[in-house]
């Protein structure tokens, strides 16, 4: 019928502890969060790499939503269930889920032979503290733009607040 679009949408919601039982690790009651099931959302996205605006949700938490985004456009949702809805299913802990635009997850281009080096990669990782204010998605673009032809690539891969940082900034640590 034209003038009706009915997207395809793929969406997955995790709920319990992060981790099966095992003795080897100490902290065996964390529950599932926001940044597990992010990392589910890069993996089915990869090589393509997922942008998160911060963004309110009727359905999810307010401050732990947002819109997943390839090249500045919007492909689906990612947060944990708003707090109405986990008292009023009688849920102790909090659900986090994702829904994604199917197209978006179709649209892989095909992988391109590029000649490996004969030297080894150098890894390098740097440490900088922030405003607690400033997104870390605006400091990565920032830092993206700004990247030497040399470096390959650049990603966040941790996130700290606590002692030894000012109450008003994060630590954010780039490799």
């Amino acid at each position: 019928m034209a003038g009706i679009r009915q997207p395809t949408r793929l969406g997955a919601i995790a709920y319990g502890p992060a981790l099966e039982e095992q003795w080897g690790i100490p902290d065996k009651k964390r529950a599932v969060d926001f940044y597990d099931l992010k990392a589910d959302v890069e993996a089915l996205l990869a090589p393509r790499i997922a942008r998160y605006e911060p963004a309110p949700h009727p359905a999810l938490h307010p401050a732990r939503s947002a819109w997943v985004t390839l090249d500045g456009t919007p492909v689906g949702w990612l947060g944990e269930l708003h707090p109405r809805w986990q008292q009023k299913y009688g849920l102790p802990l909090p659900a986090a889920l994702f829904e994604l635009d199917v197209q978006a997850l179709s649209q892989v281009d095909l992988p391109r032979y590029r000649e490996v080096s004969k030297y080894p990669p150098v890894v390098r990782d740097r440490a900088m503290e922030f405003d607690e204010r400033l997104p870390a998605a605006r400091i990565l673009e920032e830092i993206e733009r700004n990247r030497p032809p040399v470096v390959r690539e650049i990603r966040l891969f941790d996130f700290y607040r606590g002692k030894g940082v000012e109450r008003v900034e994060k630590a954010l640590r780039f490799g």
